[in-house]
């Protein structure tokens, strides 16, 4: 809701899969008068990713602190990977950027290895982090000495998106 309040002229959509989640950010989303712009869908991410962004639609998307799913047998389930870029590259306007953050210095490799092997030979470059703003994973990694890192790719649109 700090990102919304902070950005007026936008348009807010959240996915949390987890209640107490879903009821934190409603709460905070009222409290601060933000419901006409923002939305809270109790939902992965890519299922709405999918199911409602239509072609060229989305100028941002921002996945910060995704659950780093950490080991080799579950980073199958991370969200950010070749088939999010993929998603991204139909449904995002020319220029459009996605921001990622985590708090997880693993994460944060598989980051830099997914951009590097996939999405940057695709047409994605780095561009500034944008849209992030103290939260709850921030500051709880900050008192436990964890560094946050921030990533911003963008994407040419040089695709065709028939």
């Amino acid at each position: 809701s700090a990102t919304a309040a902070a950005l007026p002229d936008h348009v807010f959509v959240g996915c949390e899969t987890r209640k107490p989640g879903v009821a934190r950010a409603l709460t905070m989303i009222a409290a601060r008068d933000l419901g006409a712009r923002v939305k809270v869908a109790r939902a992965d991410g890519l299922w709405v990713l999918d199911a409602y962004a239509t072609a060229r639609s989305l100028d941002e998307v921002a996945c910060h602190f995704p659950d780093p799913w950490r080991g080799a047998s579950k980073a199958r389930r991370r969200l950010v990977n070749p088939l999010l870029f993929s998603m991204l590259e139909t449904a995002l306007r020319p220029g459009g950027r996605l921001s990622v953050a985590t708090d997880d210095a693993e994460y944060a490799a598989h980051v830099e290895r997914v951009f590097r092997d996939f999405a940057a030979p695709r047409g994605w470059t780095r561009c500034d982090a944008f849209a992030r703003f103290d939260s709850a994973y921030s500051l709880k990694a900050a008192r436990d000495g964890r560094a946050c890192v921030d990533f911003g790719f963008r994407f040419s649109g040089d695709i065709d998106v028939a």
